[in-house]
């Protein structure tokens, strides 16, 4: 989890530190920002003590320091302090969309989406608010609340429909909702939008399988693990297509990959019990699909876990 956790957080975090603040010209910043470029994360922090030390608490300071414990995989101690951090600085906007996207990935949607609560408080910026609106919507839609998901992510697709990610968390609503045509038409506008964008490739792919297209399902998902080999989903979903396939050597290749990169993925256990399933390991697979429950797929995804438990495991 730590790992996965740096990952996203190392990408998205260059730009909110980026942002223009003269906080952040200070030479022992700019050093301790480079050394965690580097891979130096305790000497960055160290250098970081020396701004402390001089009584120089900043939000972006703090954020810095934070990404580099959870990079040491100080995990607890990262999570404590970033909490204590949004005690004393309650309106920094950075601070909160950092917890809320480590919140993301421990899959605590509820809590992540009181914290884009929290910062619709504090933001002004039409922008922003719409975006961070949007955010919660996919909160609320990860945790099963598909209404109030509705109404965040409709609100956000009115004021921007232009952004890709916009369109594309569109698409999942559509499908959930069951307007399949809706979803299918907004996920060719965000392929318009952006051919090279990971979210509609695999999407593209996930259409495919339902009409059971499994190879050319295949050939869309293997564009997307070509632009993002870090994301677990598109590595479970191909393990899928090569299970209906006939493939299954490959697919449990596919899916053990899918689960390094992330071991909290409910939907990799579900294939990964189809997998087991169909080599008569019906005890194992019985296993993986209680594992995929435990880990929330039902409020994700829907009630195909348990229609499969019913089938095998009774």
């Amino acid at each position: 989890m730590k790992r996965i956790v740096f990952a996203l957080l190392a990408s998205l975090c260059v730009g909110l530190l980026q942002a223009q603040n003269p906080v952040q010209e200070d030479p022992l910043f700019k050093k301790a920002q480079k050394l965690q470029e580097k891979g130096r994360y305790a000497k960055s922090s160290e250098t970081l003590q020396w701004l402390f030390d001089q009584g120089k608490v900043e939000p972006e300071y703090l954020m810095l320091h934070i990404t580099n414990l959870i990079a040491l995989d100080n995990f607890k101690e990262a999570f404590g302090l970033l909490n204590t951090s949004i005690q004393r600085f309650p309106k920094s906007v950075k601070l909160l969309q950092l917890k809320a996207l480590i919140l993301s990935e421990m899959r605590r949607f509820e809590e992540e989406a009181e914290v884009w609560t929290q910062s619709l408080g504090v933001v002004s910026n039409d922008t922003l608010f719409h975006h961070f609106l949007g955010n919660r919507g996919m909160a609320y839609f990860r945790s099963g609340k598909v209404k109030k998901a509705e109404l965040d992510m409709r609100k956000a697709y009115a004021f921007d429909s232009t952004h890709v990610g916009i369109v594309s968390n569109m698409v999942q609503l559509e499908y959930r909702l069951g307007n399949t045509s809706e979803a299918m038409r907004l996920l060719h506008k965000a392929y318009a939008m952006d051919p090279e964008e990971y979210a509609t490739l695999n999407n593209m792919g996930l259409f495919l399988q339902e009409e059971g297209n499994y190879e050319a399902s295949a050939k869309w998902l293997e564009r997307a693990l070509e632009l993002n080999a870090k994301e677990a989903y598109a590595w479970s979903n191909q393990a899928f297509n090569y299970y209906k396939l006939g493939d299954l050597k490959k697919a449990e290749k596919y899916i053990e990959k899918s689960l390094k990169l992330d071991s909290g993925n409910s939907w990799a256990y579900k294939n990964k019990g189809l997998v087991l399933q169909a080599k008569g390991q019906t005890q194992e697979a019985c296993r993986q699909f209680d594992m995929a429950l435990e880990l929330g797929y039902t409020n994700q995804y829907g009630d195909e876990v348990q229609k499969l438990k019913q089938e095998y495991c009774n």
